[in-house]
């Protein structure tokens, strides 16, 4: 074989390579629901969440299921900033179903890829603690079965690093699994930290929130979160369905790139020096 058909047998394997690798991304892209978008935010979709219509499933109708699905950028949340979160949600399928789903803010060392356990334990928790749990975290549970931890089998939570024993809960004017449209809108003052969360019936923001309470988010997730939903079943089935999502007063993070010093350009000049004779010296004896 002569070099210049080596060189051209190398040159075709690298584009096959490259093929591959860019055909196992537009899949895995189309795998996590790219189509998945409310005002467009985009999500990335983990378990058993998917696209159901246009809506975001987080769960089907089916036993032992878990999803999350997550805005596939990070919010900054340095000066803890001020949010306003809205979703329209519906819990289908079995009328006495379970388990119930979450809006969830976090930093998990996971990232999009964030997943917790199913059944009680709502996509978001882990039995005793485990590491599955979505830690550095805060969400909002909206709980449809009694589990241990609950008051009741139709409350709303706050739930914080990956436990769903909630820190208050309340009782929603309507029943979560009545297989109904219904809204809500997780408020957060970064001045006072104070979180509320409001629900409705209609899309009229009420006037009294359902929940009120003093919490400080980025001592829990830092200075980025990841914002989205979990969902779960256990020994009964629900279909977990997200209908529309928008969040204003948050930023998209961009971390920033440290400046290099004149050591480390010196050390990159001289990696890029001997990494272009290495290729030279391989086509040389190609």
């Amino acid at each position: 074989m002569t070099a210049s058909t080596g060189m051209k047998g190398k040159g075709i394997g690298i584009g096959v390579l490259v093929l591959v690798m860019l055909v196992s991304v537009g899949l895995a892209g189309t795998a996590h629901g790219a189509s998945i978008i409310f005002a467009d935010y985009s999500f990335w979709t983990n378990g058993s969440a998917g696209l159901s219509g246009a809506d975001l499933e987080l769960t089907p109708d089916l036993v032992g299921q878990e999803g999350t699905a997550f805005v596939r950028f990070p919010f900054d949340m340095t000066g803890n900033p001020s949010f306003s979160a809205y979703f329209q949600f519906r819990v289908a399928g079995n009328v006495n179903g379970a388990d119930g789903f979450t809006f969830v803010i976090h930093n998990d060392p996971r990232g999009l890829l964030a997943l917790g356990e199913g059944g009680g334990q709502l996509g978001y928790g882990a039995e005793g603690g485990g590491p599955l749990r979505i830690v550095n975290s805060l969400a909002v549970e909206f709980d449809n079965y009694r589990n241990p931890v609950d008051p009741n089998n139709n409350h709303v939570g706050i739930d914080t690093n990956g436990s769903v024993s909630s820190l208050v809960t309340a009782v929603p004017p309507f029943d979560i699994n009545s297989g109904t449209s219904y809204y809500a809108w997780v408020d957060y003052d970064g001045t006072t930290n104070t979180l509320e969360v409001f629900v409705n019936t209609t899309d009229t923001k009420p006037a009294s929130a359902l929940i009120t309470h003093t919490i400080d988010i980025t001592s829990l997730v830092g200075e980025k979160a990841y914002i989205g939903f979990s969902g779960a079943t256990g020994g009964m089935s629900n279909q977990h369905l997200i209908e529309d999502f928008s969040i204003t007063g948050l930023e998209r993070y961009t971390a920033a790139i440290p400046a290099m010093d004149q050591r480390g350009m010196v050390l990159f000049g001289l990696l890029l020096g001997l990494s272009a004779l290495f290729v030279i010296r391989r086509l040389q004896t190609a």
